[in-house]
């Protein structure tokens, strides 16, 4: 188990033994429709903020994320499912970058180290096509900016499996087309 993943079950574990909420608008559940507005608000918040407050969003994230698990009958299971998919889709790309920045920091100070046969390079040209991506075609329609659209790489067969709208769909075959054609 990778120690991100560590982190938030740790994280988890103080949350659940603590006797008081840290952040008590996160624990009042209110109606299925607040419950979303609250976690794509949270998401876009932790998207936008850096240092502290990304911290403080990422706590956040990880108290709904609880919330959530905890089986609840005004909260229908399907919505239960897709909020916690998104909450967990965000907290393991969080993890992702954090990884990459601590390899790219023991590269630097490795310099004189040669990279290992198959390791991650610096510079991910299929992370920085999805960056791209979500930063100009409707970007508050993804994931990571707070949306319910999800875009994932697999290396194995070098493809982008992209859960969207139609409308962006569209959009995104144009982008790619044009790409293609400079």
């Amino acid at each position: 188990m990778s120690a991100f993943w560590l982190t938030i079950l740790l994280t988890l574990a103080v949350a659940a033994d603590s006797s008081e909420p840290s952040n008590p608008a996160v624990v009042q559940q209110g109606s299925p429709q607040q419950l979303r507005q609250r976690v794509h608000k949270t998401l876009r918040r932790e998207a936008m903020a850096r240092g502290a407050q990304q911290q403080s969003a990422i706590r956040e994230l990880l108290e709904l994320f609880k919330q959530l698990s905890d089986d609840s009958p005004e909260t229908s299971r399907n919505l239960r499912i897709e909020l916690q998919d998104a909450i967990r889709g965000r907290l393991a790309r969080r993890g992702e970058e954090i990884a990459r920045q601590v390899s790219q920091s023991r590269q630097a100070r490795n310099k004189n180290t040669k990279p290992a046969m198959g390791g991650p390079t610096p510079s991910d040209p299929a992370q920085e096509l999805i960056e791209l991506i979500q930063k100009t075609i409707q970007p508050a329609s993804w994931d990571a900016n707070g949306g319910p659209g999800t875009i994932k790489y697999f290396p194995p067969s070098q493809v982008l499996v992209i859960r969207q709208t139609e409308e962006v769909h569209e959009r995104l075959g144009d982008a790619l087309r044009q790409m293609r054609d400079e």
